[in-house]
């Protein structure tokens, strides 16, 4: 009793503290301590030998508060050993399960487990065949099903190509959970997933599809994915094709992009299309000289680069002053040319792998930025320089660590995503280049270039592009392909909540507004052409309270807070909002606009006791 009172007290300062992994670790060391003492005073007569022995009681008693389970498991997922692992499984996937919310973080963790620490459970593994089944069985979500896929590849689970392949197969398989049954045979070294992630590469499948089974073919057989992908960017035909994945994957093979290169050269693609391979080479931060060479004769570029000398950054200097044009600046930064925001973020909106440049023009020289633009490698942050880490898998990863511990170091890629790289699985570590790779300003002109800087040196200077301290949503996410009853008439809640509020992540992408907090409506096009779209910020709410949302568009549109639609009609009537994290989505009319543009902003009121950040970030 007295034990799992001060489990209790140490979970409660845990949630209290915010759950980072500094405070994580110093409650483990806590439970060790205790433990030892645990073992040596008291006795631990049928319970576990292993670190988390104290915490794997308290879930076995009737004493631990409910919303303080989901932390008791983490715990015991980070640090326990199979058997632990399996106290955990039957717990939350027995009878009665669980609740779906805690499943799928319970499937996470135990991916986790398995990958990092090369630990699962020791026992019954069944609800894992469960799930893959698919949605129903366990009473959860189809997101289930998804997680429960990249769990049995981590586990290596029999059968498993044979199972892949029938979700694939199912029509009624959802989108997202196509994709990762796909990238999962991409784990299955048989000859029988080869087969099926060639033919999936080649046969006349939807394009996104092609390019999942490509990315998953560089684990089997990377020159044959190499040919595939050749073939894949030939096939490219509209802007949302992109090329950015496939190149990624081939590109942490030991093969690297050479193979692709003698595709390429073999049968290369259009100008345009050679450009657009460029463009996501470059948004990847790499320089493949042969690749780079291959690409550049098919789209008609001089593919020679060198840095520039002292003399030209002189004068490039001189002309920025005189002729750069920050507002036509603004729009090569936002543009696909260079990709500025898939590195780079504008008041902690956009890239998160690059530093945030709000401020860069108030505290560096134009000589600096001219010459940062210019030649990326000649003065790299401490904080930006990059590692490379060879595995014994054969994956090659670059990026920038975030922390390391003796289980795993935590590595931001170009792309921005964490990826969480087991330490046993390291063969070799060493300097990376830069992210922002050299040439990358072939793209533009040199009036092009020269707004580029002066729009870049003006930022955080007094005026136009100061740093705002207006609360606007500055990250937004657009509905990729809204569906039919969401956008024909006015929709009810219901198909609200089934098409738009609860769509998964996967099917929105970002979009940022300009330094002002205006959206440009041109951002929000649909692949269909359709005149509604739906968009979303976040705001995080750390202490209830009134809040005002003014929305300033001329377009047609509709507000909701969460799934609750906000009353538009009486200007700076405030409303209740509770602690946490809570979307604000928008219905726009596209074609009704006249100003082309949208912004949103949220003030407290005088009599507010709110507390809010508006969430931002890639």
């Amino acid at each position: 009793m007295q034990n799992e009172r001060l489990a209790l007290t140490m979970m409660g300062c845990w949630v209290n503290l915010r759950t980072t992994h500094r405070i994580l670790q110093r409650v483990l060391g806590v439970c060790l301590i205790w433990q030892s003492w645990n073992a040596a005073h008291v006795g631990m007569a049928g319970e576990s030998a292993t670190t988390v022995a104290p915490l794997l009681k308290l879930l076995k008693s009737d004493r631990l508060p409910e919303e303080r389970t989901g932390i008791v498991i983490e715990m015991i997922c980070k640090r326990g050993q199979q058997q632990d692992l399996q106290v955990v499984v039957d717990r939350v996937f027995g009878s009665p399960p669980c609740a779906p919310e805690l499943q799928q973080k319970v499937l996470e963790w135990l991916i986790d487990a398995a990958v990092t620490r090369k630990v699962r459970p020791d026992g019954d593994r069944s609800f894992v065949h469960r799930l893959l089944a698919g949605p129903g069985e366990l009473g959860g979500p189809v997101d289930l099903q998804l997680m429960a896929i990249r769990l049995a590849v981590a586990w290596r689970e029999e059968d498993l190509a044979a199972t892949l392949l029938a979700t694939i197969a199912n029509p009624a398989t959802a989108e997202a959970t196509l994709h990762v049954a796909v990238e999962g045979l991409g784990s299955v070294n048989t000859a029988e997933a080869c087969d099926a992630l060639r033919d999936l590469a080649q046969d006349d499948q939807r394009w996104s599809l092609r390019a999942r089974a490509t990315q998953a073919l560089t684990n089997v057989e990377s020159n044959l994915a190499a040919q595939c992908a050749a073939q894949l960017f030939r096939d490219m035909d509209h802007a949302q094709n992109d090329p950015t994945g496939v190149l990624a994957a081939l590109g942490q093979t030991k093969e690297g992009l050479d193979p692709l290169a003698t595709s390429i050269a073999a049968a290369p693609p259009s100008a345009e299309i050679a450009k657009r391979l460029l463009r996501g080479l470059y948004a990847l931060g790499r320089y493949d000289a042969r690749l780079v060479e291959v690409l550049s004769t098919a789209a008609g570029l001089n593919s020679k680069w060198k840095p520039p000398t002292d003399l030209e950054i002189a004068q490039m200097v001189a002309d920025v002053s005189t002729h750069g044009d920050p507002e036509r600046g603004e729009r090569v930064f936002r543009g696909k040319e260079i990709g500025c925001l898939n590195c780079h973020s504008l008041h902690r909106a956009g890239g998160q792998v690059g530093p945030d440049l709000s401020a860069v023009g108030g505290s560096s020289p134009l000589e600096y930025i001219v010459a940062s633009i210019l030649d990326p490698n000649r003065a790299i942050k401490e904080q930006y320089v990059t590692r490379q880490f060879s595995l014994v898998t054969g994956k090659v990863h670059t990026g920038v660590v975030i922390d390391r511990d003796e289980v795993r170091v935590n590595v931001r890629d170009v792309q921005g995503q964490i990826v969480a790289i087991p330490t046993v699985d390291i063969e070799e570590e060493s300097a990376g280049p830069s992210m922002m790779p050299q040439g990358v300003t072939r793209f533009l002109t040199r009036n092009e270039l020269l707004d580029l800087c002066r729009f870049v040196s003006e930022l955080g200077r007094p005026g136009r592009y100061a740093v705002p301290s207006a609360k606007t949503i500055q990250r937004w996410r657009v509905l990729i392909n809204p569906r039919a009853e969401s956008i024909h008439d006015v929709p009810h809640l219901e198909h609200l909540r089934q098409y738009v509020f609860d769509i998964p992540d996967s099917q929105w992408r970002p979009a940022y507004a300009r330094v002002d907090g205006f959206l440009p409506l041109e951002d929000l096009t649909t692949p269909h052409g359709s005149r509604i779209t739906y968009l979303y910020g976040e705001i995080d709410v750390s202490r209830e309270g009134l809040v005002e949302v003014r929305v300033d568009t001329s377009a047609q549109h509709q507000l909701w807070i969460a799934s609750d639609e906000i009353d538009e009609t009486t200007p700076g009537r405030p409303v209740a909002v509770g602690t946490g994290r809570h979307r604000i989505t928008l219905r726009i009319e596209l074609s009704d606009a006249t100003d082309r543009q949208v912004r949103v902003e949220l003030l407290p009121p005088a009599e507010s006791s709110i507390q809010f950040e508006v969430v931002a970030g890639a």
